[in-house]
């Protein structure tokens, strides 16, 4: 009914380079999510989203060491003549047009961008929330006001522990979610996440346990 889907080797270093392995698996994710749609399931993607700089085809903080705010002017707004900006649009133009093929065969999909930014193991969050809230309301920007995509149901994956200071705004997501591993042999009840969640989002959005 729901199966899960990766972004990963749609962008980078490698596809620009026209990278044969990296674009077949990634004309393969879609035609699978295609192929989920027609059985009567739901696409749900994520993004590991890889180095936009195109130092390294990397995404966790450790191995990419990609700065976010590289990108933005001194007051915070986007450095839109930088190589790096012109980076990040190319790459979300190459994800919306995937959801936009999809569109036109009348597919709704789930999107999960930017997922865990909070931990800081991921170059979008390694710089703080602002900069990450701002990139995230760029994906959504670019991708529905620009480009025109209309499929999508948008996630946004909170940290419970920190309430709101992450959020990009109510207006950007449709279903607040979080991912939660907990340690060996804790085997109690998940519900303080849950009770957050509503809290958070006003028990407007729909709740979900994005990994576990």
């Amino acid at each position: 009914a729901l199966v899960g889907f990766d972004f990963m080797n749609s962008t980078g270093a490698s596809i620009d380079k026209n990278d044969s392995w990296m674009v077949s698996y990634a004309k393969k994710v879609i035609s699978l999510a295609k192929d989920t749609w027609k059985k009567g399931g739901i696409p749900d993607f994520t993004w590991h989203w890889r180095d936009p700089s195109r130092k390294t085809n990397e995404f966790y903080t450790d191995k990419s060491q990609f700065d976010i705010t590289s990108a933005l002017n001194k007051d915070g707004s986007w450095n839109t003549s930088s190589t790096i900006y012109k980076n990040i649009i190319k790459d979300i133009d190459i994800v919306a047009d995937y959801f936009l093929q999809m569109q036109r065969e009348n597919m709704a999909c789930i999107f999960r961008p930017l997922h865990e930014a909070s931990g800081g193991w991921f170059w979008w969050g390694a710089h703080g929330a602002e900069p990450c809230k701002k990139l995230y309301r760029l994906i959504y920007d670019e991708m529905v006001n620009v480009k025109g995509v209309r499929n999508v149901i948008w996630y946004w994956n909170a940290d419970y522990t920190l309430g709101d200071k992450w959020c990009p705004g109510n207006e950007y997501y449709d279903v607040i979610s979080t991912d939660i591993y907990n340690q060996k042999y804790d085997y109690s009840s998940n519900y303080p996440a849950f009770d957050k969640l509503k809290e958070v989002s006003a028990g407007k959005k729909i709740i979900a346990l994005a990994e576990n």
